[in-house]
């Protein structure tokens, strides 16, 4: 079968199979700079929390690729659906039955020149294509997305008879909406994370159907010693662990040496028993409320985290006596700490009042108004990562740069809390310690409002 790339995508679209966890995010990806977007699921409450729940992500997503918001509809009809559609993706169970089936149908439903990409993270697509026409093989592949847009990673892989073209095609689109692809050289169970991850998977789920540690202890310790934002248990709860089992399954049929304990151990204690991880509230961990971690209808910590906040007050006091409150920047302190979705921050505190220079030339100011500038100013930035293992979530600033060099190279930790007052968000800061400020041991905090979006534009 010939292949042309299409030539009219502003009104064709990308038709996603299935609004579960991933499917939803494969919609925003592709609707976050100007694409239309169709998501189908049978079940029209799945379809509408996805509609929904893409609607609250894509502004933000838009902005960070520098597009604009593309359109976004949801189908219960699936054959109607892919009528109009460049690409469609497959987003179904991993169950080989269930996804060899809804491609063969595909296949009969989709206009000629529509590519048909499969999400399968352990199939190969040649794996499931046993329904598919000889002519209609030429156009299906393997698109393994991670969890966008924070994981950005997308593997391609050809079925064996994926047209080439296709996949030159759709290397740059992916890049267009802020993905990166990587293309796998040939086919592979696993693609080429999927078999490094399935190592660490299995063995966690072995540590915990052994009984030698606990969901939390195994991703505290993951995230020491890798100096990593993620671990492996909350990747399994956000995955989903009905999805984990099923991937899992895969791999024993297909090796000999893979021990079927641990995954049954994981379906009889977890799946069985309808904990699956983020998507109902409870898995690994606990989501729902007072628990450590939050369900799938808020945004996770790290997500509320993200986006730029603006100095309320940096105060600090002595233990057990909050009327004490100093400010050891003044009152009036100004100040801006910003969070990035790919890992970094930067805070910057300023002290208001403090005299100009004699010169407009920075590298001209005598020492002195380089030390009075100083104790105006406090600067830092570098990467962050969350600690959600313990009782109470650890903010983790790395100090790449910094003007007090006594910090550069550290880690600061931090306790962290946000919370919403009225129309605004709080975020609030402090060392997990007392502090020594202005000659005495103190509490320190400082408490962060949420920026409003900046729409602000050059003109003229």
């Amino acid at each position: 079968m010939s292949w042309s790339p299409p030539t009219n995508l502003t009104e064709q679209y990308v038709a996603v199979i299935g609004a579960g966890t991933l499917g939803r995010r494969v919609g925003l990806a592709w609707a976050a700079k100007g694409g239309k977007v169709k998501v189908v699921d049978t079940k029209r409450d799945v379809a509408e929390e996805a509609l929904k729940w893409i609607q609250s992500q894509l502004p933000d997503r838009s902005r960070a690729v520098k597009g604009t918001p593309g359109r976004v509809s949801i189908e219960m009809d699936a054959q109607r659906a892919v009528q109009n559609a460049w690409m469609v993706v497959e987003c179904a169970p991993e169950i080989a039955k269930i996804k060899v089936d809804l491609l063969g149908q595909l296949d009969s439903w989709c206009p000629p020149a529509t590519v048909i990409a499969t999400i399968s993270s352990s199939f190969k697509s040649s794996d499931l294509i046993g329904n598919v026409s000889e002519a209609g093989r030429r156009r299906v592949l393997n698109t393994h997305y991670f969890m966008p847009p924070e994981i950005s990673p997308v593997e391609i892989m050809s079925s064996g008879h994926t047209n080439p073209m296709i996949i030159h095609f759709l290397v740059p689109k992916l890049r267009e909406i802020g993905l990166d692809p990587i293309v796998v050289m040939k086919e592979s169970t696993g693609f080429i994370f999927g078999r490094i991850w399935a190592a660490t998977k299995r063995e966690v789920m072995m540590v915990l159907a052994d009984g030698i540690g606990t969901p939390e202890e195994i991703d505290k310790l993951f995230r020491y010693s890798f100096q990593s934002q993620g671990a492996p248990c909350d990747l399994m709860d956000r995955i989903g662990l009905e999805t984990v089992c099923n991937i899992e399954d895969h791999y024993i049929e297909k090796r000999n040496n893979i021990p079927a304990y641990p995954v049954e151990y994981i379906r009889k204690n977890y799946v069985d028993k309808g904990t699956l991880g983020i998507m109902t509230g409870k898995g690994l961990f606990d989501y729902h409320e007072g628990s450590p971690k939050t369900d799938q209808g808020k945004q996770l910590l790290r997500q509320q985290l993200l986006g730029a906040w603006e100095l309320v007050e940096y105060s600090a006091y002595l233990k057990d006596d909050p009327s004490s409150k100093v400010y050891p920047m003044g009152k009036d302190a100004q100040g801006i700490i910003m969070y990035t979705h790919t890992g970094y921050m930067s805070a910057q505190l300023q002290m208001p009042g403090q005299s100009h220079f004699r010169t407009n030339d920075l590298n001209g100011a005598t020492r002195e108004e380089f030390a009075e500038a100083g104790k105006h100013y406090l600067a830092y930035t570098g990467p962050f990562y969350l600690d959600e293992s313990g009782e109470e979530p650890l903010l983790h600033h790395h100090m790449s740069n910094c003007s007090f060099p006594n910090w550069l190279g550290n880690t600061q930790r931090r306790l962290i809390k946000i919370a919403k007052e009225g129309e605004d968000d709080y975020l609030t800061l402090g060392p997990e310690g007392e502090t020594m400020i202005m000659g005495k041991i103190r509490t320190v905090r400082l408490v962060w409002r949420r920026l409003s979006e900046n729409h602000a534009v050059r003109r003229g």
